[in-house]
C-alpha cells in the first residue's frame, strides 16, 4: 500500500511546493492529522491568504466561528427554500450543516488565520446553488461518499485486508501520518485522492455538481491570486486534482452565474452542534467515526505534553480504563486480569496489522475479546455499549456572545435556565413534575408540551396522564425524559419565521393549522394540544371550529370531537385553563349528534362499539 501512496508520477500531477503562488492541501474533514500537517503548513508557507471550502455566503460568520468563546462541535446551519422551483417542482425546503470540530482543518486554518491576520475565506456555491446543480441532496455540507466508497478503494480494501474505509484510513493516515513528514503526508493524500478520483465516473461527478462547484472554486482561487503572493487552498481531497486543472489552465475555465435569493429563500446561522451528531455511525455523511476517540487524540497533540508518537497508545489506554470504570458502576465487574488481557490484545493486534501504534479498532476488537463476558449478545454487549458512548463523546458546543441570537433560541435557552433543565450535553434527563401543587411544574410541562408541537425531538413524556388517548388520566404527577440536541435548535430556528417565542408561535402556528382542517376530530384534537400547551385560541380560531363543526357529516368523528370537548369541559378548571371555550362546541357536537343518531342503526359490527361508546359520553353539563 505504501507503494502506491509513494507514486512519485501521481504526486507531479498535482505539485506541493512551497514557492508556488497557489499552494494546495487536500483535506479530510474532521482528520486531526489533517489538521495537524496543515498547521504545519501554514508555518512553513506562511500565507497571505487562506480559501476554505465552504459556501460563500458564510463569510460573515466566520468572526464568530474563530472568536475565542467559541467552543467547537458548532455548526453553520443552512436552508434554502425553492420558492422558484428550481430543483423540481415540489417546491420544498431544504436545510443542512457545515459542522466544525476541534479536529477539523478548516476549523484550524480559520482560526490561525485570524490569530496571524491572515485573509481568509469560503470559496464554494451557496447551498441553494449546489442543490440547483446536483441531482444529489444531504443534510450535511461536504458529502465525502466519493472518497470513502469509491472502485479504486474497494480494489485497496482486498489488498490490505481491511473492513472498513475508517480501518483503512486511521491505519495508513490518522495513525502513520503522524510519524510522517508534511510533504510525505500531503504525497500520500495527493496520490490516494487522485486515484480516487479518476476512478468515479465523469457522469456521477457531473451529476453530484462537483464540475460546477469546482468551477466557481476555482474563479474565486484565481481572483484571490490577483491580489495576494501566497494563497493556500484548503479542500476536500476529492476537489484538489479539479482545481489544480483548472487554475493551472489545463481545463477551460466557465464563468458561474449564481441566483440572487433574499435572507427568506436562503440564509445561514451558526448554531450549537454536538459530537452524538457529528458522529458517521449516526447517519453524518463527511463525518469520521466516534469524534470523541480523535478530539481526545487532537488535544494531546496540540498540548505538546507527549511524545507525538505515544499520543494513540495512551488515548486508548485511558479509554480502556474509562470504559473498565464505567462497566462497574453498571455492575459489572472488569478485573485487573481482563484490563492486563486487552492491553496484551490491541498491542499484538497493532503488531499484527503493521500499525505503529494501537487505534480505535484494536481497542474494540480488545474490549470485545476481553470484556464481554460469554458469546456476544444484546444481553452480554454492555462492555462495547459503554465504549461506544465513551468514544463518540458527550459534548456540546458554545458560541461566543457575538453571535446572532434567533429570539426563539433565545427564549428556549432562557426557559431552560429559569426551570433548572440541563442542557449542556447530550446525555438524556429526567424530571418529574407535580403540575397541580407547583405552578412552576405546570409551566415546564407545558413547555414540554409545546416543544412537542413543534417537533423539536426535545422531550418526551414517560408518566402521567394521557389525555389526547384517553389513559392514565387520574394520575397527577407527570415524568419527562428530555435531551437537547442538533434536532431541537434546527427545528427551532425552521420555525423562527412564526415568532420570537416559543409560545407566540405555537400560537401562529396552530391557528394556520385549524384553517387547514376540514374534520371536527382533527380541530378538537387540535384544541386539545392548546390546551396542554397553555394557549388560548383566538376568536379566528374558534369560528373555524365553528365552521368544521356545521360541515362536517362524519358520525364518528363529531363523536370524537365530543369526546374530547367534554373532556376539556371537565379539565380546565383543575388545569387553571378557564380562558378554553368548550361549552359552545359541546352543545354544537351533541345537537349534530343526536340528529344523525338515527342513521346509527344500521351501522356495521365494525363501527358498533364506537358509536356506543359514543351513546354513553356522558354530558358535563
Amino acid at each position: 500500500m505504501e507503494r502506491i501512496l509513494r507514486n512519485k508520477e501521481i504526486f507531479e500531477v498535482i505539485p506541493f511546493d512551497y514557492s508556488q503562488k497557489i499552494l494546495y492541501f487536500p483535506i479530510r474533514h474532521h482528520s486531526p492529522v489533517c489538521s495537524f500537517h496543515l498547521l504545519n503548513v501554514i508555518e512553513e508557507y506562511k500565507p497571505d491568504c487562506i480559501l476554505v471550502e465552504g459556501p460563500q455566503n458564510s463569510d460573515k460568520l466566520i468572526p464568530i466561528l474563530t472568536h475565542e468563546d467559541t467552543k467547537p462541535p458548532v455548526a453553520f446551519y443552512y436552508y434554502y427554500k425553492d420558492t422558484q422551483k428550481l430543483i423540481n417542482e415540489n417546491a420544498e425546503d431544504y436545510k443542512c450543516y457545515y459542522p466544525f470540530l476541534n479536529t477539523s482543518p478548516e476549523y484550524n486554518a480559520l482560526v490561525q488565520a485570524a490569530r496571524k491576520n491572515i485573509d481568509c475565506g469560503f470559496i464554494d456555491l451557496p447551498y441553494g446553488e449546489i442543490l440547483i446543480n446536483s441531482s444529489k441532496q444531504s443534510n450535511a455540507y461536504g458529502d465525502e461518499h466519493n472518497l470513502t466508497e469509491s472502485k479504486f478503494f474497494e480494489k485497496v480494501c482486498e489488498k490490505t485486508g481491511m473492513r472498513s474505509f475508517e480501518e483503512f484510513w486511521e491505519n495508513y493516515f490518522e495513525i502513520k501520518g503522524l510519524y510522517m513528514p508534511t510533504d510525505e503526508f500531503v504525497a500520500n493524500m495527493m496520490t490516494y485522492c487522485y486515484l480516487t478520483r479518476t476512478n468515479t465516473p465523469q457522469e456521477n461527478i457531473i451529476a453530484e455538481g462537483c464540475h460546477v462547484r469546482e468551477q466557481y472554486m476555482a474563479e474565486n482561487i484565481l481572483r484571490a491570486a490577483e491580489t495576494h503572493q501566497r494563497v493556500l487552498v484548503v479542500t476536500g481531497g476529492f476537489h484538489t486534482y479539479g482545481l489544480h486543472r483548472l487554475t493551472s489552465g489545463q481545463d477551460k475555465l466557465k464563468k458561474v452565474k449564481v441566483h440572487k435569493f433574499n435572507e427568506k429563500v436562503q440564509n445561514v446561522y451558526a448554531m450549537i452542534y454536538s459530537f452524538e451528531a457529528a458522529d458517521a455511525l449516526n447517519g453524518y455523511a463527511s463525518g469520521m467515526q466516534n469524534p470523541g476517540f480523535y478530539d481526545k487524540a487532537w488535544k494531546s497533540i496540540i498540548s505538546g505534553e507527549e511524545s507525538i508518537f505515544e499520543i494513540y497508545d495512551n488515548v486508548v489506554l485511558d479509554i480502556l480504563l474509562q470504559c473498565a470504570k464505567e462497566c462497574a458502576k453498571e455492575k459489572l465487574l472488569i478485573t485487573m486480569s481482563d484490563i492486563s488481557s486487552a492491553v496484551t490484545m490491541y498491542k499484538g493486534l497493532c503488531s499484527v496489522r503493521d500499525k505503529k501504534s494501537p487505534g480505535l479498532y484494536e481497542l474494540y476488537d480488545s474490549v470485545q475479546s476481553c470484556f464481554v463476558k460469554g458469546e456476544l449478545n444484546a444481553a452480554s454487549d454492555l462492555p462495547l455499549r459503554i465504549l461506544s458512548r465513551i468514544a463518540t463523546g458527550n459534548e456540546i458546543g458554545e458560541l461566543c456572545g457575538e453571535a446572532e441570537k434567533i429570539p426563539v433560541i433565545q427564549d428556549f435557552e432562557e426557559q431552560c435556565k429559569k426551570y433548572r433543565l440541563k442542557v449542556d450535553n447530550i446525555l438524556e434527563q429526567e424530571v418529574e413534575l407535580d403540575i397541580f401543587a407547583k405552578p412552576s411544574h405546570m409551566e415546564m410541562s407545558r413547555l414540554f408540551y409545546r416543544m412537542g408541537y413543534l417537533k423539536t425531538e426535545f422531550s418526551r413524556r414517560l408518566k402521567g396522564a394521557d389525555i389526547l388517548n384517553n389513559k392514565d388520566r387520574s394520575r397527577i404527577r407527570e415524568t419527562w425524559e428530555y435531551k437537547r440536541t442538533v434536532h431541537t435548535d434546527s427545528a427551532l430556528i425552521d420555525v423562527s419565521v412564526y415568532g420570537a417565542t416559543i409560545e407566540e408561535i405555537c400560537k401562529v402556528m396552530s391557528a394556520h393549522q385549524i384553517k387547514e382542517e376540514q374534520k371536527c376530530s382533527e380541530a378538537s384534537k387540535l384544541y386539545v394540544e392548546c390546551f396542554l400547551m397553555g394557549i388560548g385560541v383566538t376568536n379566528e380560531f374558534a369560528v373555524k371550529t365553528d365552521e368544521i363543526i356545521i360541515n362536517d357529516g362524519d358520525f364518528f368523528s363529531l363523536g370524537k370531537g365530543l369526546y374530547y370537548f367534554n373532556m376539556l369541559d371537565t379539565l380546565k378548571k383543575m388545569y387553571n385553563a378557564e380562558g378554553i371555550v368548550t361549552e359552545y362546541f359541546l352543545e354544537k357536537c351533541f345537537q349534530k349528534i343526536l340528529i344523525m343518531l338515527p342513521s346509527m342503526m344500521n351501522v356495521d359490527s365494525d363501527h358498533a362499539d364506537e358509536c356506543i361508546k359514543i351513546c354513553r359520553i356522558r354530558k358535563s353539563f
